[in-house]
């Protein structure tokens, strides 16, 4: 008698075959739709933080010239109040600036406590729009009022020393505020909400917006020596000569020194992230193994069925 094909050894193993191959077609077809969702979400995220850049920076640019405007307007109307009160104008510009930077002090902080709760309001109307234009021109009022200030300080005395001295003595405050723990719960507690952002940590968070005015004031130091440049001729060709290398220089080391920082913000948090995924791994391989395990005994339970069938 002749034996009969072994035909269930052959039917087993095209079977083990084509299903290989649909394993391989199915990982192929996760990993292609997973590529894909993960390329979308990168280009909308790239688009939404682009449109939310422009917006932004639109906002604050509005912001910052009705605020402009405004203190202007207060500064010039408490200058006339005060005019002729002291015998001297530069002396009442000191104290208009002085009166204006002192309510913006309180006002600002006040007024933006009040308005804390306006960044869960998503509706679209005409007072929420108001809301949010006098949220971001507030800072910009405690902001131009501190520059205003400065400048009256260094319009009574053009030396060149009161600058430095007022220029180093803002920079430390802001500094020396910056590095006390009051002020980082505060900023905590502003950004967190709810019972911590009370009318004191406002107060007390606001020696961030002090940016414009120490800006300005290294800005009158550095512009010393282009302004006496500037100074010794009459040629307005000469002069936006000056200005313009004087511009271009500035511009280079601000974006050479913000480079360097960004930089190191993002070495540093490259670090982190790679201290939590070192941590992580030290747990995944053992969940790889034990998953890899359960697989093989799957696949020996499937082939013993097959067999069997």
């Amino acid at each position: 008698m002749q034996q009969a094909p072994e035909l269930p050894d052959q039917v087993t193993e095209s079977v083990n075959v084509l299903q290989f191959r649909h394993e391989e077609l199915r990982n192929s077809h996760v990993h292609l739709k997973g590529a894909i969702r993960d390329s979308v979400h990168h280009v909308l995220v790239v688009k939404g933080t682009e449109l939310a850049t422009v917006k932004a920076f639109a906002d604050k640019s509005i912001a910052t010239i009705a605020a402009w405007m405004l203190s202007a307007t207060f500064n010039e109307f408490i200058m006339l109040c005060l005019q002729g009160s002291t015998g001297s104008s530069k002396h009442d510009a000191l104290c208009a600036a002085a009166v204006y930077a002192s309510f913006t002090s309180i006002a600002v902080p006040f007024g933006l406590w009040l308005l804390r709760g306006h960044d869960e309001d998503r509706s679209s109307t005409i007072i929420s729009d108001q809301k949010t234009l006098l949220r971001l021109c507030l800072p910009m009022f405690f902001a131009w009022a501190w520059k205003d200030f400065v400048g009256a300080v260094f319009s009574l005395d053009e030396k060149l020393w009161p600058e430095v001295i007022v220029a180093v003595v803002l920079t430390l405050v802001i500094g020396l505020s910056e590095a006390l723990p009051v002020f980082r719960r505060s900023q905590a507690a502003i950004k967190a909400g709810g019972s911590g952002d009370t009318l004191c940590a406002r107060i007390a968070a606001m020696p961030t917006n002090l940016g414009l005015a120490v800006g300005y004031a290294w800005n009158q130091i550095f512009a010393y020596g282009p302004n006496e440049l500037k100074a010794m001729t009459s040629t307005n060709l000469f002069i936006m000569m000056i200005q313009v290398v004087y511009y271009l220089i500035v511009i280079s080391v601000i974006t050479a020194v913000s480079i360097a920082w960004s930089r190191n913000h993002d070495v540093k948090a490259l670090a982190a992230e790679q201290s939590v995924r070192a941590e992580g791994s030290e747990v995944g391989p053992e969940q790889n193994g034990d998953n890899e395990g359960k697989q093989g005994v799957q696949q020996q339970q499937q082939q013993q069925q097959q067999q069997q069938q």
